[in-house]
């Protein structure tokens, strides 16, 4: 069990060296931030639980038993956001292809003046 802002490496650093040393370990890791954007960065490192602190002594014991069966757990207002993040329709690539035609027009005439 890791706090992503715990000293030193930092719990993201931290559960790396972990998962390279041994990636048989399941790490929790606790966060005060419900920033879906940063989870989503974050679950790089491997971690198998994402939970938010605070939570009562009752939901940590059962995420923990849940995390050794192998299970995942992420925080319910947590995992709300990462899938509004993840079912969002996608950014277009490429700038200007989301540009209206007036828009199209506009840019072509000030890229000629």
């Amino acid at each position: 069990m890791l706090d992503i802002t715990m000293p030193g490496w930092g719990g993201i650093a931290t559960a790396e060296k972990i998962k390279a040393a041994c990636p048989a370990a399941k790490v929790l890791m606790l966060t005060v931030a419900e920033d879906e954007d940063k989870l989503l960065h974050r679950s790089r490192p491997g971690a198998r639980a994402y939970v938010l602190k605070g939570v009562s002594a009752h939901e940590l014991a059962r995420v923990v038993r849940s995390v050794a069966e192998g299970e995942v757990y992420v925080t319910p207002s947590l995992a709300a956001g990462i899938l509004v993040t993840l079912t969002r329709s996608p950014v277009p690539q490429d700038p200007l292809e989301g540009l209206t035609e007036r828009e199209s027009e506009i840019l072509k005439w000030w890229c000629r003046a």
